[in-house]
């Protein structure tokens, strides 16, 4: 059944099916620590366009990471539930690491639709590309050429 999992893509890549570092501890909860005090220092700089979806993108995966860890003191829980209270109070935290993994799944799943990876899209970026910068190129030019005339007159 796990094989079959694999194969229609609804589990995680085997490179965040667990993101617990094999030196870390499970009784070491310094990362989680670092990331809600950097959060709370920083992370209302994050409010606007696309910091702020890079941001959800990250709490996404940081929640993934604190289910990673299995059942923490209740006062890094508490920190980690006030950090997220102050950045997005709309956010609901899920309670199972299988809603957390899930929420993981559907972010990459959305990010590979967006990619088009070897479509026709990327093709017709590359030559509205180049032709911005042959416009780009051309006024370049002309302003080099009147910058020069001037020189000549002085």
């Amino acid at each position: 059944e796990e094989q079959e999992d694999a194969e229609d893509g609804s589990q995680l890549p085997e490179l965040l099916a667990d993101p617990q570092h094999p030196i870390e501890a499970p009784w070491d909860f310094f990362r989680i620590k670092l990331v809600c005090v950097l959060l709370e220092t920083c992370g209302h700089y994050f409010d606007r366009g696309a910091s702020k979806q890079k941001l959800d993108r990250f709490l996404t995966f940081f929640i993934r990471y604190v289910h990673s860890k299995g059942e923490l003191p209740q006062r890094f829980m508490n920190m980690v539930y006030d950090t997220l209270e102050r950045l997005r109070p709309r956010l609901t935290y899920p309670e199972l690491k299988s809603d957390a993994s899930e929420a993981v799944l559907k972010l990459l799943d959305r990010e590979k639709d967006d990619l088009d990876v070897g479509g026709d899209k990327a093709d017709d970026r590359d030559d509205d590309d180049d032709e911005a910068e042959d416009e780009s190129t051309e006024e370049d030019d002309s302003g080099s050429d009147e910058e020069s005339s001037e020189e000549e007159s002085e």
